[in-house]
């Protein structure tokens, strides 16, 4: 008899003990897991797929809680590397090959869906009352819908968890008619390892990423003949390091700056912008009425009316081919 009661107790916990490690895993297991997170560090690629080419960056984001982040942005076409930092300063672009420090004034990350940010992923499935989450062997899938930064209507977003460490392995952004627009993966995180606040001063950071630049050459641009569909060219004016130029379609108007810059000593401007994005090929900083950007040697300026706003996001694109 002893020996029977205490086969089936061994049975009832083999049955606990099996139940709880298939135990489901739910949205809230995922967005709460957030809590419990003081730091992160992360690489990873994302590609870009545009038309028939695809473009394809590294990364390397380090969060500090409550509201640090550093983003090394590496484009593989050109090789040059741009650092989107948020610290107790304010948020700032570095971009160490021009030895430029540029500081704006934004709410980023909040204000719009960064599939390389862990947080902005979660607050994604958290903003989405109508996530769907699909359990998949040892991953999870949440399908959700994301906000990008250039006003678009909201987007489909697939989001592949690890069902044992509730991270991020990939995210899947796709287009309105359904393709793929881009696709992030992640290595693993490496989750509440001790991380300084002096890694994300703006200062400390400019001068290590000059250091091993070393004396690597600036790629260099050169001014090209533009030509944008339905657009008819009203401006155009060039000289040694400058081009003006402005185009008129209807009601739209849109006048593109470009400048060559040479490598000065380190330089700070402070300018408002509402949001950076990531364009085809680099950090794109968003304000009312103008997106700037930079690549190689030059600095791009796009200003624009109301009506051309949803151009310019391709138009940034065109410039940069």
């Amino acid at each position: 008899m002893k020996i029977l009661k205490f086969f089936n107790l061994l049975l009832l916990i083999l049955f606990l003990t099996g139940c709880n490690k298939n135990k489901a895993v739910t949205i809230d297991d995922i967005v709460s897991y957030q809590d419990s997170i003081n730091t992160y560090e992360v690489d990873g690629k994302m590609k870009l797929n545009r038309g028939s080419n695809v473009i394809t960056f590294d990364f390397e984001v380090s969060y500090l809680s409550p509201d640090m982040y550093k983003v090394k942005l590496t484009n593989d076409k050109s090789n040059n590397s741009q650092i989107l930092l948020k610290n107790e300063n304010g948020v700032f672009i570095l971009t160490p090959t021009l030895n430029k420090k540029l500081n704006f004034k934004s709410d980023w990350p909040n204000n719009s869906s960064h599939s390389y940010l862990y947080q902005s992923l979660i607050n994604d499935v958290k903003n989405d009352g109508d996530a769907e989450l699909v359990d998949d062997t040892d991953k999870i899938i949440i399908k959700t819908k994301c906000q990008i930064a250039n006003g678009q209507t909201s987007i489909n977003e697939d989001i592949i968890f690890s069902k044992v460490s509730k991270m991020p392995k990939e995210v899947t952004v796709y287009n309105s008619d359904h393709s793929v627009k881009s696709v992030t993966s992640f290595n693993d995180f490496k989750v509440n390892k001790k991380i300084e606040k002096t890694s994300f001063d703006e200062d400390k950071i400019m001068t290590e990423s000059i250091s091993s630049n070393g004396d690597g050459e600036l790629l260099k641009r050169d001014f090209k003949p533009l030509e944008l569909e339905g657009y008819v060219a009203s401006f155009d004016e060039e000289t040694e390091d400058k081009r003006t130029m402005r185009y008129k379609k209807d009601d739209k108007m849109i006048t593109i700056i470009e400048t060559k810059l040479e490598v000065l000593e380190v330089s700070c401007v402070t300018k408002y912008f509402d949001d950076a994005y990531l364009n085809d090929y680099t950090f794109t900083l968003l304000s009312a009425n103008s997106l700037t950007f930079y690549d190689m040697d030059m600095e791009f300026v796009i200003y624009f009316n109301d009506a051309a706003k949803e151009d310019v996001f391709e138009i940034s694109n065109i410039l940069l081919d």
